[in-house]
């Protein structure tokens, strides 16, 4: 959604930024190439590690010498970045001994977003609606004052800001349809021990801690608070 911050998008579907991807698929040629599945020519150009110059019991004794460069360019490409790469990552994942466990250690590494199944749970109309919620991109005055398409971001019932929160917890306006979503929402997780921003934060996203089933139970849930409350026109 233009406008909207792309840090906040690739967290909703579990996707990794482009200059995370771009590492990425450089650290897994270079496993390539030490683990003999590239042509030799491309082996031959690895420099030595530190244990095969230096004749001490270094820390860094795995690493491999990083090559001089004269010039940013030569720096950003790809043997002598990609070393600087694989010098910093952990001895467990460089001596991952197959090429599926070293990708899973990348994900680890980098702390890929996780992508959650139940997000794409429910019908397209109130998913789509809960999605803009979580993005501060809804029809919602406050999202729209922070986009400075209208002048205040005031609710109709009197609050000074229509947030998320307070749209999901607090407005007056839906005060039925909000007794029966956090009835129903009892059954399936103690909100007792909840405080409003956890709360808010399960309903936009469901929990970690629940089953997949569970999570798509809450989102059917809030699904149906969104269509009753007929606050978003489209």
């Amino acid at each position: 959604m233009r406008g909207t911050k792309h840090e906040s998008l690739l967290a909703e579907v579990g996707w990794d930024t482009l200059a995370i991807r771009r590492q990425k698929h450089k650290l897994i040629h270079f496993w390539k190439i030490l683990n003999g599945f590239v042509p030799q020519y491309l082996q031959d150009l690895i420099p030595p590690r530190v244990c095969d110059i230096v004749p001490y019991n270094l820390r860094a004794n795995q690493n491999f010498i990083s090559i001089v460069c004269k010039t940013e360019k030569c720096k950003k490409s790809f043997l002598p970045s990609t070393i600087h790469l694989w010098n910093e990552l952990p001895s467990n994942v460089q001596a991952s001994l197959t090429l599926n466990v070293y990708k899973k250690e990348l994900d680890s590494h980098f702390n890929r977003p996780i992508k959650h199944p139940h997000f794409s749970h429910g019908q397209r109309h109130s998913a789509v609606h809960l999605t803009r919620l979580c993005l501060d991109f809804s029809q919602l005055n406050h999202h729209l004052f922070l986009h400075h398409c209208i002048d205040c971001p005031t609710c109709k019932c009197g609050h000074y800001s229509e947030t998320t929160e307070h749209y999901l917890l607090h407005c007056k306006l839906y005060t039925t349809q909000r007794s029966t979503m956090l009835s129903s929402l009892s059954n399936i997780t103690d909100l007792q021990q909840l405080n409003d921003s956890s709360l808010c934060s399960i309903l936009l996203r469901g929990s970690t801690s629940l089953s997949y089933l569970q999570n798509c139970n809450i989102f059917d849930i809030v699904h149906t608070y969104i269509q009753r409350t007929g606050r978003f026109i489209y």
